[in-house]
């Protein structure tokens, strides 16, 4: 599995999913779709000019921190997301 990001007709950055023990998937694109946000807010993009401005290894990193917290509200049962201490520490320990 991997997310991966499509501007325009090009794939701007493809990362693979996370190997963790599954507990519960309930809530995992949500999750996904929140740490995205939380990264693009983040990094002032408001607009699609400013998404389209940002660069690829920004947007990979963006990428990877929602990939982390889908995978690892995934490792908990229900929609339950981490909190950012927790994605920060798997992010680092990876």
């Amino acid at each position: 599995l991997a997310a991966r990001l499509v501007g325009g007709e090009a794939v701007r950055t493809t990362l693979p999913a996370f190997s963790v023990s599954v507990a519960d998937t309930v809530g995992a694109g949500d999750a996904f779709n929140a740490g995205l946000l939380t990264q693009l807010a983040e990094r002032g993009v408001t607009s699609r000019a400013a998404l389209a401005a940002l660069p690829d290894a920004a947007l990979a990193e963006a990428l990877r921190f929602a990939v982390a917290v889908a995978a690892l509200n995934c490792e908990r049962p229900g929609a339950d997301p981490p909190p950012r201490a927790v994605v920060d520490a798997f992010l680092a320990s990876r």
